[in-house]
């Protein structure tokens, strides 16, 4: 599906939510809607940002463009500022809300835990799509392996994995599919994850 073509027309702002476990991949599909897009990423950590730093940023974002907030729920939980520094959670809405123009901006969040997210982030208007991105299953995990070495691969057993373990073993072996088969069969058969 893709997610970000509502996105291409000048005159709207959209907001999606990645939300999942740690190494799935909610990263890498940001990177590749910017590729197939050409759009330009922007991305602010709001520890590291107060509410007015946050709005004067906001201006200097251009149309086509992905403005990503990573790991939203290290910034808040519900409404609360995790610690003492950063942007507010009100902060934060208002500056998504439209205090300055974000037409033709693809706002991304990301979080490892969405039951975290309060109902005012994640309503309509301001997150248009929430988008479960889970552990790979082993026709997912064939489907990157086949890719990756050109070649018909189907993997065997049962389990999920995270995507970025499964590309780590291709990278770790890429000139010996075989070697990356069998230590990927065996990670499913003792996986850990659910």
């Amino acid at each position: 599906r893709d997610w970000s073509s509502d996105v291409c027309s000048s005159d709207l702002k959209r907001g999606h939510c990645y939300y999942g476990p740690p190494g799935t991949g909610k990263t890498t599909i940001v990177k590749s809607i910017a590729r197939e897009h050409g759009f330009n990423v922007y991305s602010i950590n709001l520890k590291k940002t107060e509410d007015d730093s946050l709005i004067s940023l906001l201006r200097n974002i251009e149309p086509g463009s992905i403005l990503l907030f990573e790991d939203i729920d290290s910034t808040f939980d519900g409404r609360k500022r995790i610690g003492s520094k950063g942007v507010t959670f009100s902060g934060f809405l208002n500056a998504l809300d439209g205090i300055v123009e974000l037409t033709g901006v693809l706002v991304i969040i990301t979080t490892n835990h969405a039951e975290k997210m309060d109902p005012a982030l994640m309503r309509a208007g301001r997150m248009d799509l929430k988008v479960e991105i889970s552990y790979s299953s082993k026709k997912e995990i064939s489907e990157y392996v086949t890719s990756f070495y050109n070649r018909n691969i189907q993997i065997k057993g049962e389990g999920v994995l995270p995507m970025v373990e499964v590309q780590n073993v291709c990278l770790e072996n890429k000139n010996d599919y075989k070697k990356s088969i069998k230590i990927l069969e065996d990670l499913l058969s003792k996986s850990v994850y659910s």
